[in-house]
């Protein structure tokens, strides 16, 4: 029997510019050395911190919230600033679901992404 189930309810999101705002490490590079395959033990992790993220629910267009200004030179976002963002969600299938095949459907993610599971890239 097919069960759907959301998962549009309790994401963390992170827009990588505060990061470097911060002074902190890049984390978040997308082309370090163990972003093809292997395990991630940072940001892409399953045991990374992420307490201090701003909540948020899916569907999520987080320019939006942003205000509009000259110095963002792109003129078709309405002058909004763009970039790398992050969304993250920790989430448990119940003893039902064991040895039952699991399927994650992603709906409208621009552009590009990386999908992690369990600290392992998958897509």
């Amino acid at each position: 029997m097919k069960r759907v189930l959301s998962l549009d309810k309790g994401w963390k999101f992170k827009k990588e510019c505060e990061i470097a705002k911060n002074g902190l490490d890049d984390y978040f590079n997308m082309f370090a050395s163990d972003s093809k395959t292997g395990i991630a033990s940072d940001a892409r992790g399953s045991s990374f911190f992420d307490g201090d993220w701003e909540n948020v629910n899916l569907p999520d267009d987080w320019n939006t919230r942003e205000c509009c200004s000259r110095e963002f030179e792109d003129k078709t976002q309405g002058h909004k600033p763009r970039g790398a963002v992050w969304y993250r969600k920790t989430f448990s299938l119940s003893l039902s679901m064991e040895n039952r095949r699991v399927f994650l459907k992603f709906e409208a993610i621009a552009i590009k992404s990386d999908i992690w599971v369990n600290s392992i890239k998958v897509s």
